[in-house]
């Protein structure tokens, strides 16, 4: 995760996310294509969570760590659930399942647009070193420490 600057993972995977979540439903015509559209699925929601957890682990005050993990956890939890209801209830009352994922898409469009102000210095990972000061980490950084060129 320190390889790449956080920003750009986070639109890329995000951006990647809400698109195919956004096409799921349409796509009924493709067994393959619907396999493929959700794995792509799993795998942004999975670099989000990694990412997530890893930011919340360097970002945290170090006394309020445990409380930040769990409001991450319960998020996440929260989000399921309420995606997860409001799916049910619109399938139970004739909706077709494909508008639960038009909406979810829409609003992942709409957390992309507000990610796209936020500024990178923001997402940029913390660490510790050994005498307890902490460094931003950033993947140029890194890159040109190990004289790889970065453009």
């Amino acid at each position: 995760l320190n390889k790449f600057p956080a920003k750009g993972m986070m639109m890329g995977g995000l951006f990647i996310n809400a698109f195919c979540t956004a096409i799921f439903g349409f796509i009924y015509w493709s067994t393959p294509l619907m396999y493929l559209v959700k794995f792509l699925m799993g795998a942004t929601q999975a670099l989000q969570g990694v990412w997530g957890t890893v930011w919340t682990a360097g970002m945290a005050p170090a006394d309020q760590k445990a409380m930040w993990m769990g409001l991450g956890a319960v998020s996440a939890g929260l989000g399921t659930g309420i995606g997860t209801s409001v799916a049910g209830y619109g399938t139970a009352n004739g909706l077709p399942y494909w508008v639960a994922f038009s909406v979810s898409g829409v609003v992942l469009c709409l957390l992309w647009v507000l990610l796209l102000f936020f500024p990178a210095r923001w997402l940029a990972v913390q660490s510790e070193d050994d005498d307890g000061a902490t460094e931003l980490i950033h993947a140029e950084e890194s890159s040109q420490a190990d004289g790889q060129d970065t453009t």
